[in-house]
């Protein structure tokens, strides 16, 4: 399995808005199947806080895809598929409004 093509950018406008992209691209050397991906990259909602807009996209599509969260309040995002030829794309938009309120830092996830 090889990962390359990852990525992500944020940037902050005037009015407090941020725009996050993420791009995850992940290839595999043989058809695997019976996979299950939990990704944490959606913005969390928190006072302060406010999601403007989001849209994830998968390849191949995702037929099974469920949102939960952790004990910690992370978001999670579940995606199945029965099977995989040999790449996986995953792709995120977000733009969170963050109304002038400080943010608050956490240590990222290990």
């Amino acid at each position: 399995m090889g990962r390359d093509g990852e990525g992500a950018t944020i940037s902050r406008t005037a009015n407090d808005d941020f725009h996050t992209h993420l791009e995850i691209r992940v290839r595999y050397s043989a058809p695997v199947t019976d996979c299950q991906r939990v990704l944490r990259v959606l913005p969390l909602r928190r006072t302060g806080q406010t999601i403007l807009s989001e849209r994830w996209s998968a390849f191949p599509d995702a037929p099974s895809s469920q949102e939960s969260a952790d004990e910690a309040g992370n978001r999670l995002l579940t995606l199945r598929h029965a099977a995989i030829e040999s790449e996986f794309r995953f792709a995120l938009e977000a733009q969170v409004e963050t109304s002038g309120a400080p943010l608050k830092t956490t240590p990222p996830i290990s």
